[in-house]
């Protein structure tokens, strides 16, 4: 009995693997404009509405924030996480799709980095926020 639990654990404990933030690099995003997969719009829809929601939650505290320097905090960390990417009005994932993968084409040298650096660098390159000095 006591090997049946031990050979449970040790195979359960084969099965772990920590969580990571980027399921995919640039060599995966090559692949999948190469290949046109509808695997991976779904992937940039999911990055897409995740960068919207935290977008739009801090520009909610923003909103219900009361003091200058308050303010002037949430700004400087919303302008971080937008990283800088305006999304105009009415653009469509194909044209996500699209930016993305010139830009993989562009930077070779990047294909071992994560897929959420590289989609947030090409739309922020594409669609980069005006400065409203």
């Amino acid at each position: 009995m006591l090997r049946r639990g031990l050979a449970a654990v040790v195979l359960a404990l084969s099965f772990w693997q920590p969580a990571v933030a980027d399921f995919y690099t640039g060599k995966d995003i090559k692949k999948f404009c190469e290949t046109k997969s509808p695997i991976f719009l779904g992937y940039l829809a999911g990055w897409t509405d995740k960068w919207e929601r935290d977008t739009n939650a801090q520009a909610r505290g923003y909103e219900q924030e009361k003091t200058p320097q308050g303010k002037r905090a949430i700004l400087a960390q919303l302008q971080q996480t937008t990283e800088g990417i305006c999304i105009p009005y009415g653009a469509n994932l194909g044209q996500m799709q699209e930016i993305l993968c010139k830009y993989i084409d562009a930077h070779p040298d990047k294909l071992s980095t994560g897929s959420t650096e590289l989609i947030a660098q090409s739309l922020s390159d594409a669609w980069q926020c005006e400065s409203e000095e």
